[in-house]
């Protein structure tokens, strides 16, 4: 009852809302359907606040009320935007990661990582975290730590396997499995469904195209310092304590015995590794879009004869309600644009950073982000409220743009301040072995630590993946 009272609440304070941006006058510099551009986006933010509606009906209540509210000009035309190359390409993304999912590779992985680092718990927590990353640049961030977090607890809730592991150890691991995969999504732009969002929007307030291969110069390096930092700091706050020869023999026979490579694994790997030199290609190759590639290879998954994924596997792992809001809040993005409320609001909140020194410009949109992000369960509603007036003020401070797209990029994925709002961690967090202090413990000292390094090493990388 109470959880009913709440919504309804919140249902009524999100039409209340809605009815001042209707009702009051425009302020000066904003026109009247930048006005209840601003306000439908607000009644968006307050029904997801309160969880009235699924994320995705509350978008689809906002593709209605941009042309009922005379915002945009028709019905049809809210939908044209609704359709984007981000829509497309999201429904291959997420083809791949069934594929993935749908095999033993993950497991295979590690396996190899294990062997790789084998004797120190300290390494073993390494190795859970590197796969986590490496499978999430391929996959989306949640899919890849539901993945490595069933792969553990395959071994760490066995009750048949008799083991008592070490606490400290496993508050290491079931932190490290959701950072790890959240910093393997800042790697490429297939990654995270934020980071080709922020592409596309980039596109649309810039004219601004980055590739491929431009994007992984800079989210590599980006996504290895976030793991190596993670798991150091889960290492000095934690302790973990060596594990017995029996807890070791566990861990590699749940990853190990697997055999050679079967022939549809040989066909995974060669077409993913095909799909990652033709995204490369992007950059250098006239004609080649990344979408086409990603939708080429989705197709060819499907062929007799390769029989890659089902109908049935991809229908599985698709998160319809993810990709209806991201379209939906797409739309709402280009009326936000078109009506100029997004320069509007970048003049009234951040005119007076015009004149900051860029370290600090995007210090502080890095920090902005970070903090509203530990209050937001995912990433893609920031990056579409923030990206354009973030890309506005970096053009009036003479910052590069992909400097702001990749702090946005850094921090609406990864955070290290509250699980119980971030849907990867409360994957692991439900499980009852860590909780928020332990987060906080070592994640605001590394919040600040890396805010500092990551504003310090963005314009060199980007100037770097310009030149290339």
């Amino acid at each position: 009852m109470n959880c009913l009272a709440k919504r309804v609440g919140f249902g009524i304070a999100a039409i209340v809302v809605l009815a001042i941006f209707y009702l009051a006058p425009a302020p000066e510099g904003l026109e009247r359907s930048g006005m209840l551009a601003l306000g439908i986006m607000a009644f968006n933010i307050t029904l997801w606040m309160g969880n009235v509606v699924p994320k995705s009906i509350a978008g689809l209540a906002v593709l209605i009320l941009l042309p009922l509210l005379g915002v945009t000009d028709s019905l049809s035309q809210t939908f044209k935007d609704f359709i984007s190359s981000v829509f497309f390409f999201l429904l291959a993304a997420f083809a791949i990661a069934g594929m993935v999912r749908n095999s033993d590779l993950p497991n295979r992985l590690m396996g190899v990582l294990l062997r790789w680092f084998k004797g120190s718990s300290r390494k073993i927590v390494l190795a859970y975290m590197v796969a986590s990353a490496i499978i999430s640049t391929v996959m989306s961030d949640l899919a890849a730590c539901a993945l490595f977090s069933a792969v553990v607890l395959a071994v760490f809730a066995n009750p048949e396997l008799g083991l008592e592991f070490d606490k400290r150890f496993m508050k290491c691991v079931m932190i490290g499995v959701p950072i790890g995969s959240l910093a393997g999504g800042i790697a490429t732009p297939i990654g995270s469904s934020s980071n080709f969002t922020m592409l596309e929007l980039l596109y649309q307030t810039n004219g601004m195209e980055v590739s491929f291969l431009q994007w992984m110069i800079v989210g590599v390096p980006i996504a290895v310092i976030s793991v190596l930092a993670g798991w150091v700091a889960l290492c000095i706050a934690f302790k973990p304590q060596p594990l017995t020869c029996a807890e070791m023999d566990a861990l590699r026979a749940a990853c190990g015995n697997l055999g050679k490579l079967s022939v549809k694994e040989w066909k995974i790997i060669i077409l993913v590794t095909l799909m990652f030199v033709f995204w490369i290609l992007t950059s250098y190759i006239p004609g080649i879009d990344s979408t086409e590639v990603a939708i080429i290879g989705m197709i060819i998954m499907f062929l007799p004869g390769l029989d890659l994924l089902t109908w049935d596997e991809y229908a599985r792992e698709v998160p319809w309600d993810l990709v209806i809001m991201l379209g939906c809040l797409m739309a709402l993005a280009t009326a936000l644009l078109s009506t100029g409320a997004i320069d509007w609001v970048a003049n009234v909140l951040l005119g007076g950073a015009a004149a900051w020194d860029p370290f600090w410009v995007l210090f502080m949109m890095g920090a902005c982000v970070a903090i509203l992000r530990a209050f937001v369960p995912s990433g893609p509603p920031i990056v579409v409220m923030l990206t354009p007036a973030m890309v506005a003020l970096a053009i009036r401070t003479g910052i590069d743009p992909l400097c702001v797209i990749m702090v946005m990029s850094i921090w609406a994925q990864i955070t290290f301040l509250i699980p119980a709002i971030d849907a990867l961690y409360l994957i692991t967090y439900q499980r009852g072995h860590y909780t928020i202090l332990d987060v906080l413990k070592f994640g605001i000292p590394l919040t600040i630590v890396l805010l500092f390094l990551f504003t310090a090493l963005l314009p060199p990388l980007v100037a770097l993946a310009e030149i290339l």
